[in-house]
């Protein structure tokens, strides 16, 4: 049916914005799972490729609509509108219904096979690990075909058992690599995690400590019996032409600003007669208050701490020990912090020995552990378990998202240049039918540096001989990710 400028100008404004988050999204996607994902991240690659699935069904399925009925005027948004609230939720809760339930439904046998697969996938992607021959290096990391490699690498591990199995008898080197590469150097963990919050104290300790105790000796310096301060201003004030009582407002300015100058800080409020809030303002009271006003902020809460400390013994206060583990700890720090005393003076070679080896040590086997742990520890009640759910989705999301990311992308684009090409409906529907073909047969025909690779193709067998869908649907989408992504990058930023 043919569409008037109206209908074509509608279809393309709305195509246009929804392609534009579409392609942020798919930039978004690679990028993401191309690296190492968080729960998190995953989380929100679910969340965000459904919404924009659902919008991608909604205006594609809208545009056949309206063209097939000749919808005009007003009744286009309407449609739209309409549209969206039936197609697009069906796919947005389908699609997490599915992973949802294929996750949830997984054997311990499955959550064990995506961790181990996840393994693999971090290993490769910190570099800790190589496939024997992937016929890339490493440090080609950010182009588009490596992205995407990585990005279905653990849905791939997952599904190649020869992959798996060669990965399964080498866990222990796979997970002690991956320990040291996450947990970088001792050098560079004491450069950029000990070493600045330790300075950082003592610059501290240095300046506002000892400017604090500074004053607070000098306060003692003129400490007055607190009795006989309070009898002395008693006598200056009675030869006052005015009493406590009776001064008016400029005669009690001046009261207090004359005790300010000796050293007695009371406040602006305090009235004449008040013994004592007096007694508090005198200078060792006022100094003490003030010391244990910066010790506290110091060290972030309320302290004992005394004034005049040297920094051995006020790095070994409680308080302090406290403060620097509380701060280590919320930095992320991964070196290991002692239940004792924390040693503030480490040079490099005494913290990589006391704390960076030890806590290296103590994940490692952790890890190893934990990734040995029997089937039995993945079932609804084990320990593993969540692990072994979130596995899961790492392993499904990405491809899924990726597949309906790239379907509905080029459907939508397929059909708006049909649409919009100034030829008859029937040679219109026989350009689409030739630009659908192109699109899924010639990604087919290309090869790139990771399908070209053996291993890839090992792997591509592999998979082919489990699951024959699927492996189509990863064969194309490995070959023609690298290329759209080349032209969506620059739309990155649409969608944080």
């Amino acid at each position: 049916m043919k569409l008037t400028a109206s209908q074509k100008a509608t279809f393309a404004t709305v195509t246009a914005v929804y392609l534009l988050f579409e392609l942020a999204f798919n930039a978004k996607l690679v990028d993401v799972a191309g690296g190492i994902p968080t729960k998190v991240q995953i989380s929100e690659l679910e969340l965000h490729g459904g919404l924009v699935s659902a919008a991608g069904a909604s205006v594609l399925i809208w545009r056949l609509l309206c063209a097939l009925r000749s919808i005009r005027g007003w009744w286009l948004a309407g449609s739209l509108l309409l549209t969206a609230l039936t197609i697009g939720p069906a796919v947005f809760f389908g699609q997490r219904m599915a992973v949802s339930s294929i996750a949830s439904s997984a054997s311990p046998q499955e959550m064990k096979r995506a961790v181990v697969s996840a393994t693999v996938a971090k290993a490769m992607q910190r570099c800790v690990a190589v496939i024997k021959g992937l016929d890339i290096d490493c440090k080609e990391s950010q182009t588009a075909e490596w992205k995407t490699f990585n990005a279905l690498l653990t849905s791939l591990s997952f599904v190649s058992g020869s992959l798996l199995d060669s990965a399964s008898d080498k866990v222990d080197l796979l997970v002690t690599a991956l320990a040291e590469a996450e947990a970088g150097t001792a050098v560079s963990a004491y450069q950029k995690e000990y070493a600045p919050k330790v300075n950082e104290l003592r610059r501290r300790f240095n300046g506002e400590y000892r400017d604090a105790s500074k004053k607070m000796a000098e306060a003692s310096d003129q400490v007055k019996d607190p009795d006989e301060a309070w009898v002395e201003y008693q006598r200056e004030l009675n030869a006052q032409p005015f009493t406590a009582e009776s001064a008016n407002e400029q005669q009690h300015t001046a009261v207090i600003n004359k005790l300010h100058k000796r050293g007695v800080m009371v406040s602006s409020g305090w009235r004449l007669n008040d013994k004592a809030g007096f007694i508090q303002g005198l200078p060792q009271n006022n100094a003490n208050a003030e010391f244990r006003r910066r010790a506290d902020e110091i060290l972030g809460g309320k302290t004992s701490i005394q004034p005049g400390l040297g920094w051995e013994a006020f790095s070994e206060h409680p308080d302090v020990q406290r403060y620097i583990k509380d701060q280590l700890i919320r930095s992320g720090t991964r070196f290991k912090i002692q239940e004792g005393k924390l040693d503030l003076d480490a040079d490099p070679d005494r913290f990589a020995s006391t704390m960076f080896k030890p806590a290296l040590q103590t994940d490692v086997k952790r890890a190893v552990e934990k990734i040995k742990m029997p089937l039995s520890s993945y079932e609804s009640t084990g320990k593993n378990h969540q692990d072994g759910y979130e596995a899961m989705r790492a392993v499904i999301v990405p491809p899924l998202a990726m597949s309906f990311s790239l379907f509905f992308g080029l459907m939508n684009l397929i059909s708006l240049l049909g649409q919009l090409l100034p030829i008859p409906a029937l040679g219109s529907l026989a350009v689409r039918t030739v630009l659908v073909a192109g699109v899924i047969g010639l990604p087919m025909t290309m090869d790139n540096k990771v399908t070209s690779s053996l291993a890839y193709r090992t792997i591509e067998k592999a998979v082919h001989a489990e699951l024959p869908v699927m492996s189509y649907g990863l064969s194309w989408a490995i070959r023609a990710e690298p290329i759209f992504y080349t032209f969506v990058r620059g739309v990155r930023g649409v969608i944080p």
